[in-house]
């Protein structure tokens, strides 16, 4: 292939016949690596031609990426991108109601102007993602950005409604790691009235590494679950002096501390009385607390 108008060339010339429209309706692998004059991936017309077939898809080291592609891409169960310098978007803002709903692994590694990785109009839709893995974009604020926060089920806890927020059934490996600007892994554009409840039913393995303004997985008050979690990694995350802790005592220490030194939310809250880590078997932590309160709760085990 050769580039033409910043696009990898969708034609070849015939001398008789001008231009031949390649058309990849089988192709179900592309990697794309080392391609420095290229600003976007696929004119649409190739972009159509492989939208239904296309299951794996890898671009590296291109230097002028500016953007991915702007078709559906219903097969796509694979997608890694690395070492795209001048990548700020991965997703266009108006997608098919189909598009990337069989995505099961994304690897983001190095692309250093890239501020948000799934908008909206993507993240209601990764119902089949198990891994995700983002490592080297200094600029990321936000991993998963929503309008607002669809919920499923809603039940009363003390005096305020706690609703369920699930909306990744499968997900299994969640790393994210060197990325200097990320504050939160959720943030809403629209402020919630509700406390959320963050069900992660499947997430096996859980690392947070040098993370120096992580917070919170969500800037609100919120509880999140993790019934399957057995390896947990949080380092060098300066913003983080708490790990875990229930979200009444958090409420207490906030509500008994309003006059003093703030005391910041730990990463992860709970419901009281919820198991915490139930399946936990490695735990590794930098000079951070585990705990928000005097004791560890009896439902916390690490084998």
């Amino acid at each position: 292939m050769a580039v033409e108008n910043g696009y990898i060339i969708d034609h070849l010339k015939h001398q008789d016949y001008g231009f031949i429209v390649v058309v990849f309706s089988r192709l179900t692998t592309l990697k794309v690596g080392a391609y420095h004059e290229i600003k976007f991936l696929l004119s649409s017309s190739v972009a159509r031609s492989l939208d239904r077939s296309l299951s794996t898809l890898e671009i590296r080291n291109c230097g002028s990426m500016e953007e991915i592609v702007s078709v559906s891409f219903p097969s796509l169960e694979m997608l890694r991108l690395c070492k795209l310098p001048k990548l700020k978007a991965v997703w266009q803002n108006q997608l098919a109601p189909d598009s990337f709903c069989r995505l099961r692994n994304v690897t983001v590694m190095k692309c250093v102007s890239l501020i948000n990785l799934f908008v909206p109009c993507i993240s209601e839709r990764l119902d089949s993602l198990e891994a995700l893995y983002v490592e080297c974009c200094p600029l990321l604020e936000v991993v998963f950005k929503y309008e607002g926060l669809k919920f499923k089920e809603t039940h009363d806890t003390l005096t305020k409604k706690l609703k369920t927020f699930s909306y990744f059934p499968n997900l299994g490996v969640f790393d994210i790691n060197h990325c200097d600007k990320l504050k939160y892994i959720f943030q809403t554009e629209v402020r919630q009235e509700t406390v959320p409840k963050f069900v992660f039913p499947k997430v096996t393995e859980l690392i947070f590494s040098h993370l120096p303004n992580l917070k919170s997985i969500y800037p609100g008050k919120h509880v999140s679950q993790w019934p399957s979690l057995q390896d947990l990694e949080v380092d060098k995350c300066g913003e983080v002096e708490i790990v875990a802790g229930e979200l009444s005592l958090c409420r207490e220490n906030q509500e008994s501390d309003s006059h003093s030194i703030q005391i910041k939310q730990p990463l992860i809250l709970f419901e009281k009385g919820s198991p915490v880590f139930p399946h936990l078997e490695a735990l590794e932590l930098g000079a951070i607390e585990m705990w928000s309160g005097p004791l560890l709760p009896p439902v916390f085990v690490v084998a």
